[in-house]
């Protein structure tokens, strides 16, 4: 303990006020630091991700609804009227339908329950395609299509695909919880961790005020109060100061002047008193021991 209390006592004012002023600040910040690498990994990051992930996703399969309902018109009514209108209309459609499942297919690799759904909705794409594509190349019927078994199995089949749909939707709708789920239960982990952080930053800086305190304003009030001692006649009281080594050298040196101070007063004091050549009390001296 002897060679712990040597060496901070030899610590410098700078020192101790580096020291207080680090306390005070650095726990802040690093507790500062912390929260928002803490938000952006395990907030902000993962929602930020997972809505590029279900924007990917949204995109071509609102564009694959949009396709299908025009798909499906434009079957239905080729098959009544012949019309090159509905054929140019239906190859168009066919190609934003193929381009967008291509792309669905390559977003919802992201999530295993939605890409089995996926492979569920290629299926029942292809099994529609070819009875379309049957349906196209067969020479209208008019009102008697309606009622025809390929226009009903199309039907079918587009009720298939509007189902399929929707499950990848309500897919995305959980996953979009679950997501919400863990953030948010990240942000009530986040603001526990900043109230303890806050905490122990009060604790700190609260550490790092009381080296101040110790460190340089008691210790100057210790010394302020001991000048004080000195200049009302106490030669007595010593000034111990245990930090920082600046003030410890400044009390070190007020008690060897004191102690000087006290050793020509005694001097003068004998002088005062007694006879230089004999060394014997002189009529001054002879006076006040009389009076008592």
């Amino acid at each position: 303990m002897r060679h712990i209390s040597a060496f901070w006592r030899r610590r410098s004012l700078k020192f101790w006020l580096a020291t207080g002023m680090a306390l005070a600040i650095v726990p802040i910040l690093l507790f500062s630091v912390f929260g928002y690498l803490l938000y952006e990994k395990s907030i902000a990051r993962p929602l930020i991700e997972v809505s590029r992930e279900q924007r990917e996703i949204l995109q071509p399969l609102q564009k694959i609804q949009l396709s299908l309902w025009g798909m499906s018109r434009d079957v239905i009514d080729y098959s009544l009227t012949g019309e090159n209108q509905h054929a140019h209309n239906y190859r168009r459609e066919l190609d934003d339908i193929t381009q967008g499942i291509a792309s669905l297919s390559q977003a919802v690799g992201v999530y295993e329950s939605t890409s089995r759904d996926m492979a569920t909705l290629q299926r029942d794409w292809d099994e529609l395609n070819l009875l379309a594509g049957s349906i196209m190349t067969t020479p209208p019927l008019g009102v008697a299509s309606l009622a025809s078994r390929r226009i009903q199995g199309f039907e079918a089949g587009m009720d298939r695909l509007g189902q399929d749909i929707g499950v990848i939707f309500e897919d995305l709708r959980r996953e979009n919880e679950r997501i919400h789920d863990i953030a948010l239960a990240d942000f009530e982990r986040s603001e526990l961790l900043v109230v303890i952080g806050f905490a122990l930053s009060l604790l700190f800086a609260g550490i790092g005020v009381l080296l101040i305190n110790r460190s340089l304003v008691k210790s100057t009030d210790q010394l302020l109060a001991g000048a004080k001692r000195i200049a009302a006649g106490d030669r007595e009281s010593r000034i111990d100061i245990e930090l920082p080594s600046e003030l410890v050298n400044l009390a070190e040196a007020f008690n060897l002047m004191t102690d000087r101070i006290h050793s020509q007063e005694q001097a003068l004091l004998l002088a005062a008193r007694t006879d230089e050549l004999t060394g014997l009390h002189n009529r001054r001296e002879f006076d006040r021991i009389l009076k008592q």
